[in-house]
């Protein structure tokens, strides 16, 4: 009876420690895992601010403040390329790039890096930025036109509402893409650009509160 009680504590016990050490082991595969989502996340964000510094800054200079004011004025912007076979790649970079404008854009699927079917005008109201081909918008119903602007990616064109003013100094967008001190690095600029939209923020919120007191009044 000792010696079968002896060895069935041997046995709890073994089974214990084997049990303890695959704990560990699903412990440390989690751990790795969490690790790696946030390297790739890490990396992910990374490269969609060297994007959008490139977007901003280079590719679409020449309107980029049209397209921040697309954005900000809640306009539907669509990026379309002729060759999807060889831009398709670039347009949802592209589209991942510019959603870092929009705020709280991961938790509104307020973006399509890539569509396969027409736009249709019902779906604007949740689409803030779309990728797709030439041929798959054009296919989309005639009275879109009006609601979108088209960022044409093969020309680097822009169709749609064109910012203007007058004096640039006055400007929020214009300062947005020019401040005065040089930020060498995507993320310096990223940094610059949404304490810009934030600060802009604020002025609307100030100048909305102001307006309903004085309606009250």
């Amino acid at each position: 009876n000792d010696f079968a009680f002896s060895n069935s504590a041997a046995v709890a016990v073994a089974a214990t420690a084997e049990t303890l050490k695959t704990t560990k082991t699903k412990t440390k595969t989690k751990m790795k895992r969490v690790e790696k989502r946030v390297r790739f996340r890490e990396s992910s964000d990374k490269a969609r601010e060297k994007n959008l510094y490139r977007c901003l800054l280079s590719r679409f200079k020449g309107f980029a403040e049209s397209i921040l004011f697309t954005i900000l004025s809640n306009r539907t912007l669509v990026i379309l390329t002729h060759d999807a076979v060889r831009n398709k790649e670039k347009v949802c970079k592209t589209v991942r790039a510019l959603s870092l404008l929009i705020p709280c854009v991961e938790h509104l699927h307020a973006t399509q890096e890539w569509r396969e079917q027409p736009l249709l005008c019902e779906q604007l109201a949740e689409l803030k930025i779309v990728g797709m081909s030439t041929d798959t918008c054009h296919a989309s119903p005639d009275e879109l036109w009006n609601e979108i602007s088209i960022v044409q990616f093969d020309e680097c064109i822009m169709y749609g509402p064109s910012y203007k003013c007058e004096d640039a100094q006055q400007s929020w967008l214009s300062q947005m893409l020019h401040p005065r001190k040089r930020l060498k690095t995507p993320d310096l600029f990223y940094r610059y650009l949404s304490r810009s939209l934030l600060q802009m923020s604020l002025h609307c919120l100030l100048f909305l509160n102001l307006s309903r007191q004085r309606s009250e009044e």
